[in-house]
């Protein structure tokens, strides 16, 4: 049973329940990229069928991480207080997440217009109708929040490039109006007038529609209210004059800026030569219209700054990296210093190389390790994959659906992970990030999993929060919203080094998708860091 909706709109996801449920047997997990295939050949050809499934693939993938209306709802954890903000955006500044999920989008939107102008004239239609305006609206829209959000950013922090975000996010709004009216208007000769026009922008503007709109679409006295931007872009006076404002990676989320907008010193994220996160980086901007030039200057021979002079008309962004050849062991620091329109901002770098200390594995950088599930070193028992689950990949889960529940530890089902550790915390924690879902087997009450670290204590969690939002269910809400169930364990750790990390099944149907160790410096962010560097025997 499936609650479709609307059948229009959802032609892939209703043909493919249909074409299950009727025989699954012929749908294993290995045959649905062939499923995609016959369908993409079936309605557009055989000259371009392995690039639609594959696009159609990847947009089910990114699209499944959160939902277009939700892109302005950030939901966080205030002690055991779930929080709603309605003017955030899920994705952080930090890591770089909200411009690498942007980008993301926009490469898929790009290849969706590449596959429609190879198409027959005939076949655009269907194109457009079937999958062209839900990737290109989606990219779109994507493209439509980074910008207004980061000119909410720039508008409190004053910076010259302010209004020419307000000014993208606007021309945004105006491209989801014009794609939405070609479904509407234009496609089939109108045959779909009306069907796009339900807002997807406007969630959360409860001053313009109250605080009671139902949950489906912004509405008033029961009509749909035509989309505007939620929350509003701001613009600001730029003076004619230039003043000089320094911002660092990292400082984005919490809006601060130097020399006027924060009241402790800068400082960039910790170096490892184990990261794999997007390079630091220092950003200067202007706060008027007058260009000024620039120069970066820094304290020690290993720190290196890409453009170290220059002139900033509003702003430029400059990436600083460790020559590790040149850096010494342990822990060393250095000031990285901007310098122009007559101000100074100087900037802390620490850079850690670690010594004494046998890797391997999955290497701790930044005071966190992460790992996507399906990199296990070792599995006991039987686990399958599956392709595309996950928020950022695939996802694992114990075979059969129908194995009975088990008690962890021995030979019992795990999946084992090699790890290291640099820093020698006295407790850890595991995050485990797991698909968002209930118990599906008859007699199985709980989704239970266990987690261990070396030969410590199993911690056994039920990530069972109840099966609908009845009662003001707001932990199911932030699961569905977020589309993942992340819990956490703690674990003592006997010092740095390698380690063992195990993922144990407890309950069937349990599926994870990524796990993340917690030494001191996790970052918040949506979709958590970028995998950790694997090292060792048959890993580069």
């Amino acid at each position: 049973m499936a609650n479709v909706g609307d059948l229009k709109g959802n032609e892939l996801p209703t043909e493919f329940f249909l074409t299950y449920a009727w025989n699954p047997s012929r749908l294993p997990l290995d045959r649905l990229t062939a499923w995609e295939e016959r369908y993409a050949r079936q309605n557009f050809g055989a000259a371009q069928a392995k690039e639609i499934a594959s696009l159609l693939a990847e947009y089910g993938r990114l699209q499944a991480r959160r939902k277009p209306e939700l892109l302005n709802r950030r939901i966080t954890l205030s002690g055991d207080r779930v929080v709603y903000d309605d003017q955030q955006t899920p994705y952080y500044f930090a890591h770089r997440e909200l411009e690498r999920v942007t980008e993301e989008w926009r490469a898929l939107g790009r290849r969706a217009e590449r596959v429609e102008r190879r198409l027959p004239g005939e076949l655009r239609d269907a194109w457009f109708e079937l999958a062209g305006y839900a990737v290109t609206a989606t990219a779109n829209l994507y493209a439509l929040r980074a910008a207004e959000f980061t000119n909410l950013l720039y508008a409190a922090q004053g910076r010259a490039a302010t209004n020419d975000r307000a000014a993208q996010a606007e021309a945004a709004l105006d491209r989801d109006l014009a794609l939405a009216d070609r479904f509407d208007s234009r496609v089939a000769n109108g045959k779909w007038q009306g069907f796009q026009t339900q807002p997807h922008i406007d969630y959360g503007d409860v001053e313009r529609y109250g605080p009671n709109a139902p949950w489906q679409q912004p509405e008033k006295d029961d009509v749909a209210l035509p989309d505007v931007l939620f929350p509003a872009v701001r613009r600001i006076e730029v003076p004619s004059g230039v003043e000089l404002g320094v911002s660092v990676d990292g400082a984005e989320d919490a809006g601060r800026w130097w020399p006027g907008g924060a009241s402790s010193a800068a400082s960039l994220p910790p170096f490892g030569p184990y990261q794999t996160r997007p390079r630091q980086y220092v950003e200067i901007f202007n706060r008027g219209r007058t260009p000024f030039p620039y120069e970066v200057s820094v304290s020690a021979p290993w720190l290196r700054v890409e453009r170290p002079r220059g002139r900033v008309e509003q702003q430029v962004r400059l990436e600083v990296e460790v020559d590790w050849s040149r850096a010494p062991a342990g822990r060393a620091e250095a000031t990285l210093t901007v310098r122009g329109a007559g101000a100074s901002v100087p900037v802390r770098c620490v850079a850690e190389r670690p010594t004494g200390v046998r890797v391997g594995g999955f290497v701790e950088a930044g005071g966190y390790v992460a790992v996507d599930a399906e990199h296990y070193d070792r599995a006991v028992g039987h686990w399958r994959r599956i392709d595309g689950i996950g928020r950022t990949g695939a996802g694992m889960t114990p075979w059969p659906v129908t194995s009975p529940s088990r008690t962890p530890g021995g030979g019992s089902p795990h999946l084992e992970y090699e790890v290291t550790l640099l820093s020698a915390a006295g407790e850890v924690t595991v995050w485990a990030h797991l698909s968002p879902r209930n118990a599906a087997v008859p007699g199985v009450q709980g989704l239970r999993y266990g987690v261990s670290l070396d030969d410590g204590p199993i911690r056994t969690v039920d990530i069972t929060a109840g099966a609908d939002d009845g009662a003001l269910n707001t932990v199911w809400a932030r699961h569905t919203s977020d589309n993942v169930n992340a819990t956490a364990t703690t674990h003592p750790v006997t010092g740095a080094g390698v380690h063992r990390l195990r993922f144990w099944m407890v309950d069937p149907t349990v599926v994870v998708q990524r796990l993340l160790i917690d030494t001191g410096g996790l970052p918040e962010l949506y979709l958590g860091p970028l995998e950790s560097m694997r090292v060792g025997e048959g890993h580069s």
